[in-house]
Formats: C-alpha cells, structure tokens, sequence
C-alpha cells in the first residue's frame, strides 16, 4: 500500500502534466473556450447541479473538456455592485485545429453562456487572438462585443484577481495578460 506522501507526490506529478498539456494545446493552435454555470447569486447546492448540467450539455456536443476553478470579478445583475468570485468552470477543447472547429466551439460556447445566464465566456486561441465575448445586453462586454484579454501565461500570481487553476491548485494554472 502507498503511504500518504507517496500519493501526494503523484497527484502533484499529475497536476503539473495537467498544466503543462494545457499549455502545449494552446501553443499547438487548439482553440479552447472557457465557461462556467455558477453564479454569485445561487446556493452551493444549485451552482453545484448547475455545474453537473454544463458538463453533461458539453459532452453531447462531443467536445473534450478540463474542469478548472476560475477566479474574476462578477457583477451582480441586481445591484450592480462587484465582487471576487471562485468557481468551478469548464475549459472546453475544439474537435481540430481548423477554422470551423474554433466557429463550432465559439457557436457551442455562447450558447452555453446564455443557457447559465453568464456575461461572456472566453475564447482563447493562439491564432485567432483570446478573448472575452459578450452575451448579454447589460453586462461587459456588451452583448456582440469582443475584448482581447491578450497571451497565455502559465502558473499567475498567487491572488490574481483573473485567473484559472487545474484541481483548485493555487500554484498550477494560467492566465491572460496583455503583453
């Protein structure tokens, strides 16, 4: 039997091959969209089942995916008001490199952020430039609208206030930073 610091061990080797096989997908030109289901304003409980939902929704589409925990700022759709948010999201791969891989993801994406009521979702690809893209009217960016959140930086700073990690490990995950 493996002792506790054995398993830790490899579950640390794993999350730094998690990390590093996302970073390679990137470089190689596989577009990627990141969207979650929770919201700052539900219970645990329906973020939770929300979250069960999205996963089950992109496997019938047939796209691969990586659970990620996702720090931003939400604004809350009543007050308006701003606030740091953890939660779990879904980094979503395109089928293939070409274009109407990344068309299909962007299509598949926006739906999902509309379907969990999100403000916008990301798009990252290394070709065609990362983004967020707006899907509703009242939020930023608006509804249509794109804003580059610039190149991929792996392993942020520890309290960056957007970013993603693989398996909530604060010291593996990347960013996007305007260069």
């Amino acid at each position: 039997m493996k002792s506790f610091t054995q398993l830790s061990k490899e579950l640390q080797e794993a999350s730094n091959k998690s990390s590093e096989r996302q970073r390679q997908k990137h470089e190689d030109g596989l577009s990627s969209a990141m969207v979650s289901a929770h919201r700052g304003d539900l219970s645990d409980a329906e973020n939770k089942k929300r979250h069960k939902d999205l996963k089950n929704h992109v496997r019938k589409t047939g796209h691969g995916y990586v659970e990620i925990v996702g720090r931003y700022v939400e604004r809350d759709d009543k007050t308006g008001k701003e606030r740091q948010v953890t939660e779990k999201s879904l980094r979503i791969d395109a089928k293939g490199k070409q274009k109407k891989h990344h068309t299909e993801l962007k299509t598949v994406a926006k739906s999902l952020g509309r379907r969990y009521n999100q403000d916008s979702i990301a798009l990252v690809s290394k070709k065609r430039k990362s983004s967020l893209h707006g899907i509703k009217d009242n939020s930023w960016p608006k509804k249509g609208k794109r804003v580059p959140i610039g190149t991929f930086h792996k392993d942020p700073p520890k309290g960056e206030d957007y970013a993603s990690y693989m398996s909530a490990n604060q010291k593996k995950g990347f960013t996007f930073k305007k260069d």
